[in-house]
């Protein structure tokens, strides 16, 4: 086992000719570590790690990184990273123009990209769902054949045919010698009465027309006896007042309620409203409300109440 507190030694007869990733690759195995303990120690994916050991760079920002991780990859190893990066510079040099060993992030994980398998689970659950399809398809489609060929179909009426003749009353016996008198055949139908439909125009009553209150614009001042960080925010969010204030330091404003206020230091903080002091909870040190209302006590003194 070799000692970690000395590098080991990597000559230049064991360089030449070799790319660092190799030689990277070489000392890991020999070292019997895998790629996920390099990943974990330099904080870099394996994907990155495989691509150090292919001598592939596009994936890095640029050639300061990629010296940077094979400079601590090196010294993971207990390599001489000097001979390391000698080698990256006459394979990558600073002035050539990017080569096919530079690819892009989609090549990369294409080329690292591990196959994926179906659960057999899922397989199972797939197949049995498609025969339920097929199997509601063809008891559907034999329904729809034995609803059809059991269906009663009438014949329409022949143009020969006589509409049928009304209902005629039983003559009545003659009496005294005089003869039957004919009765009248009996109607059908009733005759369907009319509904006169009024046109006449409809007053309709005006309305009174709503009116909703704006926004009530109110007078807004803090004083600050200590340090306190001070965020206040209308009721879209922007910020109003963000800031530290410092100690015997006050703020003025005209706001548009509700506002959020939220304050750092509550306990050497006091609001006015309207030139009125505004009690408002708070817990601990910390206050975080929505000022919508003018205060609820007039007679208040501006102290502040604490709230479990």
């Amino acid at each position: 086992m070799s000692n970690p507190d000395r590098p080991s030694d990597v000559s230049g007869e064991a360089v030449q000719g070799s790319s660092p990733g190799r030689i990277l690759k070489a000392a890991r195995i020999e070292q019997n570590q895998s790629q996920l303990d390099i990943s974990k120690a330099l904080y870099i994916s394996e994907q990155r790690v495989e691509a150090l050991e292919q001598d592939y760079y596009t994936p890095f920002s640029g050639r300061t990184y990629v010296r940077g991780y094979l400079l601590n990859y090196a010294r993971m190893l207990n390599l001489d990273s000097q001979p390391l990066l000698d080698a990256f510079n006459q394979i990558a040099p600073e002035s050539a123009a990017p080569t096919d060993r530079y690819r892009s992030r989609e090549e990369l994980s294409t080329l690292y990209r591990k196959p994926r398998r179906l659960h057999p689970g899922l397989i199972a659950t797939l197949s049995l769902a498609l025969v339920l399809v097929i199997g509601y398809l063809i008891n559907a489609s034999s329904l729809f054949e034995r609803a059809k060929s059991s269906a009663l179909i009438t014949d329409p009426p022949s143009a020969g045919s006589t509409q049928p003749s009304p209902l005629i009353g039983p003559a009545p016996r003659a009496s005294n010698g005089s003869k039957p008198t004919q009765t009248e055949p009996l109607p059908l139908s009733q005759p369907i009465p009319t509904v006169a439909i009024s046109t006449a125009p409809i007053a309709i009553e005006p309305t009174t027309e709503t009116t909703i209150a704006s926004p009530e614009n109110v007078e807004l001042k803090l004083t600050f006896t200590d340090q306190c960080w001070t965020d206040i925010r209308d009721a879209n969010g922007t910020k109003l007042h963000y800031d530290l204030q410092p100690p015997n330091s006050q703020i003025a404003m005209t706001v548009t309620l509700p506002v959020k206020v939220f304050l750092g230091n509550a306990v050497g903080t006091k609001i006015f409203y309207n030139g009125k002091p505004y009690p408002f909870p708070f817990r601990g040190r910390i206050a975080n409300f929505t000022l919508s209302a003018p205060p609820a006590d007039p007679d208040s003194t501006g102290e502040t109440a604490i709230t479990d």
